[in-house]
């Protein structure tokens, strides 16, 4: 029983206890679950009569990344030809998802291998890399499920307030635990 109006270009948090819905809603909203009542439209017309449309609409960042064993580019760009890559659309998501100061730490930097599932990363860095995925996208609606649920409250609180104050023509939604 949920009515909302999400302006173009607005950012907008969604907080709450384990339980509240969140994750119902954020799979509503990305179309993966059809409402049992009402409807979520995009201009008037039902998502549900345009989902391949909506699905390229949004760029979907989970608080359980997904990474490929391969290199940080790789994932970043997945299915992107090596050759069809635009080296500067990279350089503005990494300064955008604060990945280039992880990516300085690196031997092989940007062609770092990640590992299996990412596991020679910290968790923070694949959220980062999963955030610079959505931005290379380059999708007009950003949804972050908990993206800094790996990150220290230190750097939660600047990654949020820096990604937050970049002037990106995004619909930008973020979810957040509540602690009880």
């Amino acid at each position: 029983n949920v009515n909302l109006k999400i302006n173009r270009y607005s950012k907008i948090g969604i907080k709450g206890v384990n339980g509240s819905g969140k994750s119902t809603f954020i799979n509503l909203l990305c179309g993966l679950l059809e409402p049992n009542k009402g409807s979520i439209k995009l201009d008037g017309k039902n998502i549900s009569n345009c989902l391949p449309f909506w699905y390229s609409l949004i760029g979907y960042v989970s608080q359980s990344p997904f990474l490929v064993d391969d290199t940080i580019l790789a994932n970043i760009t997945l299915g992107v030809d090596k050759k069809e890559i635009d080296q500067k659309k990279i350089e503005k998501v990494l300064e955008l998802s604060q990945l280039n100061h992880s990516i300085k730490n690196f031997h092989d930097g940007i062609d770092t291998v990640v590992g299996e599932d990412g596991k020679k990363l910290s968790g923070g860095q694949k959220q980062k890399i999963s955030i610079a995925r959505a931005l290379y996208k380059n999708s007009e609606i950003l949804i972050l499920d908990e993206p800094t649920s790996a990150m220290d409250a230190e750097s939660e609180m600047n990654f949020i307030k820096s990604f937050l104050s970049k002037n990106m023509n995004k619909t930008i939604i973020i979810i957040t635990h509540e602690e009880d």
